[in-house]
């Protein structure tokens, strides 16, 4: 499914909660359709997560419930109750865990995906690879990543390059520009301007023993 010039992976048991003005659009393949569940509701705090994309994957449990109020509605009018009731079931159960996960895990995700790129800082980290790891848009992945480390997320991603360059400065033998394809970068030059600006030194003078920030050690 294509939403917010974004691509995501359709599969059985995962929910999008979708909002006022999002045109999303999907294929599936035709010989292995995929069913779809749809319900319209009107929220009384609309807004409220404007600019991002809602989406998970359905619990055992609610998994059930939605199969128990599919049946229900087959069954034509006198389903019809039931399968209302176990919808704004649904909806309340989904709402609750999106109210908590903003509440007490915001910080965690933002948490796991530093954690991700101090791990693998050559991987290419553009604002639209981490706002889908933390499943954000890429406007309030910035403004929460600036909240939590007073810098954009793109140059915190530079820092850990810097980081991890100045460890195998120390403690490798590899080529300087060996060590900047590793990290990611193409261009060997444009690594030592990178890494000069942050470090306050250049490669070569950080592996013959000069010191570094401690912002950065």
């Amino acid at each position: 499914m294509d939403l917010a010039g974004r691509e995501y992976l359709l599969e059985a048991g995962r929910w999008f909660l979708l909002q006022p003005g999002d045109l999303p659009s999907a294929v599936h393949e035709p010989k292995n359709p995929l069913i779809v569940f749809a319900c319209h509701f009107e929220s009384l705090s609309p807004g409220r997560y404007q600019n991002e994309v809602l989406c998970g994957v359905c619990s055992e449990s609610l998994r059930r419930d939605a199969e128990i109020a599919v049946q229900a509605y087959r069954e034509g009018q006198s389903g019809l109750e039931l399968a209302a009731a176990m919808l704004r079931q649904m909806i309340l159960r989904v709402i609750h865990s999106l109210t908590r996960e903003h509440r007490g895990s915001g910080r965690q995700r933002l948490d796991s995906l530093a954690m991700e790129i101090s791990s693998a800082p050559g991987r290419n980290w553009t604002m639209t690879e981490m706002a889908r790891v933390c499943a954000l848009s890429p406007p309030h992945l910035n403004r929460l990543w600036r909240k939590a480390w007073d810098m954009p997320p793109g140059q915190y991603v530079i820092r850990q390059r810097v980081l991890r360059a100045i460890t195998l400065l120390r403690e490798s033998d590899l080529p300087i520009q060996q060590i900047a394809e590793t990290l990611g970068y193409n261009d060997v030059f444009f690594f030592h301007r990178q890494f000069r600006r942050v470090a306050g030194a250049t490669p070569r003078a950080v592996r013959l023993g000069a010191s570094v920030p401690s912002l950065v050690a």
